[in-house]
């Protein structure tokens, strides 16, 4: 679904890192999960800000700014420090997988570290966490959706906000909603088309695969190409061109919620400079565990799109040294060698 002229005032994200706090706790009471619901007290921010805590020091209240010209809130930085707001806590029900979204836009943002969405349980139980890019940039409100699993816990508050930039961003519409057996099933890789993001710029939702190395990453270029794309209206397009015969760049997905023991297949059109070799990850580390569970393919390019498809099972309860409480795994797109992969429409769904 394509989301258009929601917005007319031009903003841009460049760097811009967004992050989620998902505090979980325990509690003696449990309400009846309804499928649909959103648990987030006052999501809109519809009159003021109640059901928020926040310093009124560092957050606007904007009247008119939000996504359909109602209210909504704003940060403004004018240096590369954390902030954040948090909602009132809410009763969520145990072992139950939920989404979490939040509808953003910006303007002279300007930052100096690696942007991305950073979700945690604040009482240790179940260490969520994650970091995934909004590097890019864009002239429409976007959204930003992560996954979680409740596992023990049954008390939840959403916290946003930005860090490490300079400039303003707004936000609204933020929802927290139980997913369903049925949608787990379904495709949910944000941006899974690529269509977030401006042309020439990093993909919303993605965040480069080797930012770890910092200035020793290969020099592989990630942006957003206009041409060539299979499904929407852009595709990712990895440049390898000046990089060397054994170096390797990529993107890497932000979490996608998986169910245990189950059979998925990732798949992807890709197409690029003939004989370059392109790989497909589905990778589930997450820190801390004892191991890293991954399964990877690496399928050669050539000059027409083709769709390349790689089958894992998920491990389950009963693998001791794999097995992922979190429920969620990551999808790596990397190139290797000398030249330029394309790739577009990204399906992760069980078999």
């Amino acid at each position: 679904m394509k989301y258009r002229n929601e917005h007319r005032k031009n903003c841009m994200v460049r760097d811009l890192r967004i992050f989620f706090v998902a505090g979980l706790t325990l509690a003696m009471l449990l309400p009846m999960t309804v499928m649909g619901q959103n648990f987030i007290p006052n999501p809109g921010f519809t009159g003021d800000t109640k059901g928020w805590q926040l310093n009124p020091a560092q957050w606007i209240f904007d009247e008119t700014g939000g996504r359909n010209g109602g209210a909504c809130v704003a940060v403004q930085n004018t240096k590369p420090d954390g902030v954040r707001m948090q909602s009132d806590p809410v009763q969520i029900a145990a072992n139950t997988y939920y989404r979490m979204t939040l509808w953003c836009r910006s303007e002279a943002v300007d930052t100096t570290y690696v942007s991305g969405i950073l979700f945690y349980a604040v009482n240790g139980t179940i260490p969520i966490f994650g970091n995934t890019a909004l590097t890019g940039e864009s002239t429409q409100w976007f959204p930003i959706t992560h996954y979680f699993f409740s596992g023990d816990t049954k008390e939840a508050a959403m916290s946003f906000g930005s860090r490490f930039m300079e400039g303003k961003v707004w936000f609204d519409d933020a929802e927290m909603v139980p997913v369903t057996s049925a949608q787990l099933r379904e495709n949910l890789v944000p941006n899974a088309d690529f269509d977030y993001g401006e042309i020439g710029k990093f993909p919303i939702s993605w965040t480069d695969l080797l930012r770890w190395l910092g200035d020793k990453r290969p020099p592989v270029k990630i942006s957003l190409a206009a041409a060539g794309f299979i499904k929407g209206e852009k595709s990712l397009m990895l440049d390898g061109s000046t990089v060397a015969a054994d170096g390797e760049g990529g993107v890497q997905s932000t979490y996608v919620p998986v169910m245990t023991g189950s059979n998925y297949v990732l798949s992807v059109w890709i197409k690029g400079t003939a004989g370059i070799s392109a790989r497909l990850m589905v990778d589930g580390f997450v820190g801390g565990q004892k191991a890293h569970w991954y399964q990877q393919k690496y399928v050669s390019a050539s000059d027409t799109w083709h769709k390349e498809t790689l089958e894992v099972k998920i491990p389950d309860e009963s693998d001791a040294k794999y097995f992922m409480p979190n429920r969620f795994v990551r999808i790596d797109l990397n190139l290797k060698g000398t030249g330029i992969v394309w790739a577009d429409d990204v399906t992760f769904k069980m078999k």
